[in-house]
């Protein structure tokens, strides 16, 4: 009959708590994404790390580390699948974006505003499949207190940014 089945399916994967030798495998999950392979990350805000598991829940590799240094992450609170298969995940304590690759490479960071002196971190984040960032930023923004936004109960700015993390246009 021709007809083709559209609907999405659903996969279940266990990700176990911890690991072979009984340590836990996060101190603080925030955040998860399934790259187009099937991997899955997870983001562990504590743990300061990214990691990496195959499309059967087995740890594959992890990225980052605490630190301030390159790669290293001191508190990541945002984790999202951005432009294709690249993972980004934002550090909240350094206001930095951290770029990792669909094979666990730290291609790039970048300051989140990149423009802007640290300031108010962003309150919520959101990416598209391009990269780019709406993030609402608590506090006043770049026009004035009473023209901010009430977006979802947070009030504040809304910066639009590219993929470097340059804020191309705001709002409130």
């Amino acid at each position: 009959d021709g007809e083709v089945d559209s609907a999405p399916k659903t996969v279940t994967v266990t990700i176990q708590g911890v690991s072979a030798a009984g340590e836990p495998m996060f101190e603080s999950a925030i955040a998860g994404t399934r790259l187009s392979d099937g991997t899955i990350v997870i983001g562990d805000a504590l743990g300061s790390t990214i990691r990496f598991f195959d499309a059967g829940g087995k740890r594959a590799r992890t990225v980052g580390r605490r630190g301030s240094g390159p790669g290293e992450l001191q508190m990541p609170t945002w984790l999202g699948r951005c432009a294709a298969d690249t993972v980004f995940a934002y550090d909240r304590r350094q206001a930095r974006m951290l770029v990792v690759s669909p094979s666990g490479d730290v291609v790039r960071q970048y300051r989140v505003p990149a423009e802007e002196t640290p300031g108010p971190a962003p309150a919520m984040l959101a990416c598209n499949g391009a990269g780019t960032f709406a993030m609402i930023v608590d506090g006043p923004g770049p026009v004035s207190k009473e023209d901010d936004l009430d977006i979802m109960g947070r009030r504040g700015a809304l910066w639009i940014a590219g993929p470097d993390g340059r804020s191309g246009r705001t709002a409130g």
